[in-house]
């Protein structure tokens, strides 16, 4: 969700990141999660987001299936990773809550919010097209993290080493447009924990 007076440019730069311009997208299969909706905020205020404990009290047939249990308590890992150098964060599982908290990290105008246009093209191989560098003073990424309702880690980093890009992926064969999706690189990871859980196989 970066401010609205972002201005595209090409950038080669992405290119240069890939040996080749062809790039196997992950699969997403949409029927492999329930839909869920985000909460009232009354009720979202209610709800933890940290604590494993809390959240058994209040959904206990989810934790009875071991693989939905390792799944949520890793999306708590999420939630309870220490702020890295410069950085905010929040686990959000109310839009309001998703709102006031880019309003607070980017300011109160002038805001836009992007994503990624869809799942097209999920787990075929695909080549990258054009690339877009948008030149912003701040942005905050919102990645969407696995609860029984709705749940976004939002975080927002120094501009400095962070860079954010639209890349559109065609058909190899018809260079039809397939998607356009949303990048956000992080330049220098150097200072980062090993342990830290965006660097978890």
């Amino acid at each position: 969700m970066p401010p609205h007076h972002l201005t595209p440019t090409f950038s080669s730069g992405f290119h240069q990141f890939f040996k080749r311009r062809r790039v196997q997208i992950p699969s997403f299969d949409k029927t492999s999660l329930p839909p869920r909706s985000f909460l009232p905020t009354k009720i979202a205020s209610k709800i933890s987001t940290t604590d494993s404990a809390d959240l058994q009290k209040v959904f206990p047939n989810l934790f009875a299936s071991e693989p939905m249990k390792e799944t949520i308590e890793r999306s708590i890992g999420y939630c309870n990773v220490p702020a890295l150098k410069g950085e905010t964060k929040t686990c959000s599982n109310s839009l309001e809550d998703m709102i006031e908290f880019s309003k607070k990290a980017l300011g109160e105008k002038k805001l836009i919010s992007l994503s990624t246009e869809s799942t097209r093209g999920s787990g075929k191989e695909l080549e990258i097209g054009n690339i877009k560098q948008f030149h912003t003073k701040m942005i905050v990424s919102c990645h969407e993290v696995f609860f029984p309702f709705a749940t976004y880690f939002c975080h927002s980093l120094p501009l400095s080493n962070t860079r954010l890009y639209a890349v559109d992926f065609v058909d190899p064969e018809t260079k039809a447009h397939v998607n356009r999706i949303l990048a956000v690189c992080h330049l220098d990871t150097s200072e980062w924990p090993a342990e830290h859980m965006v660097l978890r196989p």
